[in-house]
Order: structure tokens, then sequence, then C-alpha cells
């Protein structure tokens, strides 16, 4: 890309949701700090509060490592709860905040680890696809099977999500929940991975 492209470029925020799996998310983090892209990057880390004693190690472990500096991101904001919110409502409360001021973002699991290149390819990717109505996210992970694409494809498209890490773009008219469909589910039109998934695994849909 050219300096005026780059300029242009507009570079989402990273959210990432944690309490206590500090070896997962000290690896996540270091692995963000190794792409080019982290300088243009400004990253969101909502920290829950323990809810029970097996919490605390981790929990005072992650605390200490956010006290250190992270120059290689645009910008490092840790939102430090201080009762306990669990999973979603961490995760639904900063991306809340987050939309207040952005209109994309990147989410990602705390134990998600990335390849130095994976900040440019979802920025890019959000940029492409951005007004697609077909695309609903774009994603930095894709099921291990084999999905029967050309040798020299770097992205395509897919009826599946796999949101361990994922890119979104909003707008007022696009931000809108839609209920599933009676006797839809997410996985029939690909049988190689519902075959492929753990016995009673649920895909979120009836």
């Amino acid at each position: 890309m050219t300096k005026g492209e780059i300029e242009k470029m507009i570079y989402a925020p990273i959210l990432i949701p944690t309490l206590c799996r500090s070896k997962h998310f000290i690896r996540c983090i270091e692995s963000l700090k190794k792409n080019g892209w982290a300088m243009y990057t400004d990253v969101y880390v909502a920290l829950d509060y323990p809810s029970k004693e097996t919490h605390w190690e981790g929990y005072n472990k992650i605390r200490e490592y956010l006290k250190g500096e992270f120059p290689e991101f645009a910008s490092f904001n840790v939102i430090a709860r201080e009762a306990n919110y669990g999973s979603a409502r961490n995760m639904r409360e900063l991306r809340n905040d987050i939309l207040k001021k952005y209109d994309r973002f990147i989410r990602t699991d705390d134990d998600c680890e990335f390849s130095p290149n994976f900040i440019e390819y979802m920025d890019k990717a959000l940029d492409k696809y951005e007004d697609d109505q077909s695309v609903v996210a774009v994603t930095g992970y894709s099921y291990p099977l084999n999905w029967h694409v050309s040798d020299k494809a770097n992205i395509f498209k897919s009826k599946l999500l796999f949101s361990m890490s994922l890119g979104r773009t909003f707008s007022s008219s696009t931000f809108i929940f839609i209920p599933p469909l009676p006797g839809f589910h997410i996985f029939s039109s690909y049988p190689d991975v519902s075959g492929a998934l753990l016995p009673g695994y649920h895909t979120g849909f009836p």
C-alpha cells in the first residue's frame, strides 16, 4: 500500500475480554505485538473480576502484566471490572462502549495467537467488504477442513462463521438483530463440518 492509502485506511480496534487465563492471554498480546499494523491499532482489554478462588492466581498475573508498557500499539486500554460481569456481559458492554466511538472492531478470545500479518489482513478485508451486504463479518480462522478453494486464494466466502477472532463493521442501518429462521441450522450446507464437530455441539440455532 502507498503512504496515502495507509493514511486513508480505517483501522479497527481490537477487543479482548479476559479474566484469568494468564498464559493464553499473554501469548495472545505478545503475538499481536509482532504485527506490522499494531502501530495503527487501538487495543481494548476488558478484564473481568474473579467470581471464585481459583480465578485469582491467573487474574493477578494478568493484572501485573498489564502494568507494563505497550508501545507497539497506537493505544492500549484496560477496562478493569470492579465486580464479576461474566463473559457475555463483559464482552457485550465492551462492544457497546466501542461502538460509540468506532464503526467497526476486531474481537478475539484471549486464547488466540496470531500471525504477523493478521491485523493487516483483517483491516483490508473489513475495508474491501464494508459495503457488501452479503458479508456479515470477516474472520482470521477457518475450520481445518478441505474447503476446495484455489491454491492461489488468500480469502474465500463461507456461509459459516467461526468467531474465535472476527471483525465487523456497523452502521445505523446494519446494527440490527435478525432472529434465526425456524428450523435453520448453520451447518446444514456443510456436512463435512457438522460431522467433524463433537457430539452434542450446539450451533446456537434451533
